[in-house]
Parts: C-alpha cells; structure tokens; sequence
C-alpha cells in the first residue's frame, strides 16, 4: 500500500494554498492508495479583533450559567468533565436559555445568550467559507482523500469537508484498516483570543479526572486517573494505520519554536504537546504506524511496545508555510502482509519553483528502521539518506534523483 502523508497547510486565503496544490499535483504522478491530511486545514480564525473581543465577553458572562445548567439538563456531575466538554456545552446551552426560555431565568441572560448564539453563527459561517478553496484542490483526488481536524479547524462535520472527513472514524482500504482521531488538548481549556473558538472545533477530550462518583453515595477514586477518548477510540478500532493531528507524548512534539527557545502564542506549561493516551497505546503494539502534525517538526521515531514489538511513528512536518518554512510531506509504502512500514520518503516543496524536491529517506533493514548513518545526496536540496547499506544508498540515491528530476 501506498499513501501520502501532509499536515497542517494552515491555508488563509490564497495563502499557503500554492503548497496544497503542489502537493496534489504530485499525488498525480505517484497514484498513492490513500492521501492523508493531518489536520489544521484552515488558518482562517477570527479576523476582526472586535469580533473576537465580542465572542470572549459574551462567551465569559455566560460560562458560569453553563456550569449551573449542565447539572440541571444533563444530570451531569461537572466534576467528571473536562474543560473542552463543559465548554462544547455553552451552544446547547445557551439555545436552551434564548428559546426554551425555562422558568427562572432572568431577561438579561436570555439577551446574553441570545447575542452570544448570533455572534457564534457569524464566526462559523466566515470560517465555513475558508474551507471551498480547499475542496476545490482536492476534488482531483477526493475518493483517496483522507482528513481530519487539527486544533485551528471548525469541525468538519459542518464544512464542505464532511465527506472526507475520518475524525473518530475507520476506512478499509486494500485490506488496511485506517482510523482517525483529530483535534489536540488545549492546555487551560479556554478559546484563543485569535482562531477557531474551542466550541466549534472537533472534540479531544483527554483529560487527568478525579473520578468523583456520579451520585451521592457513591465511592470515587482517591487517585486521578487518566481520561483519554482518543486512546479508547483507538483500543476498540485497533486500526493498522492511526491518523492523528496530535502526537503520542514525548515522540515528535516538540514544535519547533520551543526547539529554538521561543514560546508559542496560547500554549503554556510543559513542552511537550503529544497525548499521553495516545503513547499508552501505541505501547500496546496493536497498531503499527502513527502518522501525526500539530508539532510542525517532520521526523521518523520508533516505539517499543509490549512484547519488544516497535511500532512507528511519523511525522510529515508542516505543508503550509508557519514558524517554518512549508512545503513538507512524506509518502509511505507498507507491506501488504506484514502491514508493517518498509519504505518513508520525505519531500519539501521549494517555495517560488513549487518544485518537489526528496530530503530524507527510510529503509526498513530486518526487523527495524536503522537511521545510522546520515549521508548528504542533494547538497542544495540538503537532501538526506538513513541507512547503513553501502548497496542499499545507493540505489537509494539514484531513486531519489531520479524522483527529484
């Protein structure tokens, strides 16, 4: 099986748009099985300031009616939820305070709600216009695509992406199966001053929960322990292929500003950006490749799991232009028996030609991917080989070359 890999294009306008297309015209001379779009489609967010102001105003003053509500509507204890479900809430919320109109509730928070709901819908509708342009570039190979929701997009349940989309879904695809989960943890819960609000985005819900019991009575845990849906979605689908936006914990998600000592915008706290659910299950070897975005870093990295069986994750870096330069991308060939990966090859776009150029390449040697010995092929491209085969490099060599021509 062949597939494309591609994360984050981060498309605004016609910007980074040019890469997306580069990509896909490439996807034309390689006829992969499957082209995966690892999230953060869009970059559009909230444009105007103001409008951003609005939102988080109205969305502050009504939080705390939401976390009085959910009790009463749902019979749920707050307690057990994570921030981004009782902020994924406030919608439902707040369409039951402006139209149900329940005994009690005061006129102004009816207002509130009223405008909160129509400020919302103004957001999501410039937002869903930002994702045509995308549809447009991969209608040349809409039946192999493959995407989910990266931590900027709307869920793509409500865009013209709908039909494309896997977030917590399977595939069958010659006998693989590939499953996604999308999405990434916020590190306080709370909307972006810039971007997509938290309660329009696709769900993640991974959480450290003290797993207060659900009624008066009950006993609950003394210790916290770990939610994780993206780890359980992946228990019970076991999938050959997992297609993520976020990283396992501690493999790749390092972004690549941190790397440099710089702090992005709206992230706090510990460096790594990867899920610890994840990585608990990748450990259970039951999947035997992880393809993953979020972090912009574009990499290869192989996990022991139970067993001493090594599972592999990658990265394909960042397609659209960001803190980095764009244009990266990898494509993967696995074995149609085994379902285990034999061959990665990364690429980058060059900015101006759109010209596909080959960096790096992996060759599985036995039971393992031996990057040892890193070898310049392409000075000017600072193309590279990993493996340790003086026959094996070069053959290695003159396909890239040739891919490169």
């Amino acid at each position: 099986m062949k597939l494309l890999a591609a994360a984050d294009p981060h498309v605004k306008g016609a910007e980074n748009l040019d890469y997306l297309e580069a990509f896909y015209e490439f996807a034309k001379t390689r006829n992969p099985d499957a082209i995966a779009l690892l999230g953060d489609l869009s970059e559009q967010g909230i444009e105007d300031p103001a409008v951003a102001r609005v939102h988080n105003d109205l969305f502050t003053r009504i939080m705390p009616v939401v976390e009085r509500s959910i009790p009463l509507k749902y019979g749920m204890i707050l307690n057990n939820l994570s921030p981004y479900q009782v902020i994924c809430q406030t919608p439902a919320i707040a369409e039951y305070i402006a139209k149900i109109s329940p005994h009690g509730w005061h006129e102004r928070w009816k207002g509130v709600a009223q405008s909160y709901l129509e400020i919302l819908s103004l957001i999501s509708h410039e937002m869903r216009l930002s994702y045509i342009p995308i549809a447009d570039v991969l209608k040349t190979q809409r039946s192999k695509t493959l995407v989910i929701p990266g931590n900027k997009d709307l869920d793509l349940e409500t865009t013209v992406m709908k039909e494309a989309d896997v977030h917590k879904q399977s595939r069958i695809i010659k006998g693989f199966k590939l499953s996604g989960y999308g999405g990434a943890a916020r590190s306080d819960g709370m909307p972006l001053p810039k971007g997509c609000p938290s309660e329009l985005t696709a769900s993640f819900n991974e959480f450290p929960s003290m797993n207060w019991a659900e009624r008066e009575g009950d006993v609950g845990s003394a210790e916290p322990v770990l939610v994780s849906e993206p780890r359980d979605f992946l228990g019970e689908e076991e999938p050959d292929i997992a297609l993520l936006h976020t990283p396992l914990y501690g493999i790749l998600d390092v972004p690549e500003a941190l790397q440099k000592g710089e702090v992005p915008e709206g992230h706090f706290g510990d460096v790594h950006f990867g899920s610890p659910g994840i990585l608990e299950y990748a450990r259970t070897g039951k999947t035997r490749l992880f393809l993953a975005g979020h972090t912009h870093v574009a990499g290869l990295q192989e996990v022991r799991a139970e067993g001493g069986r090594l599972v592999v994750a990658l990265s394909p870096g960042c397609l659209g232009k960001t803190e980095v330069e764009g244009g990266n991308f990898a494509e993967i060939e696995l074995n149609d028996e085994t379902k285990e990966m034999d061959v990665a090859r990364f690429y980058q776009i060059m900015p101006h030609t759109m010209a596909v150029v080959p960096t790096a390449l992996y060759i599985r040697r036995g039971r393992v991917i031996d990057p040892i010995a890193v070898t310049s092929v392409m000075p000017p491209a600072g193309g590279r080989i990993l493996t340790t085969d003086e026959m094996v490099f070069n053959a290695a060599r003159a396909a890239l070359i040739e891919i490169g021509r």
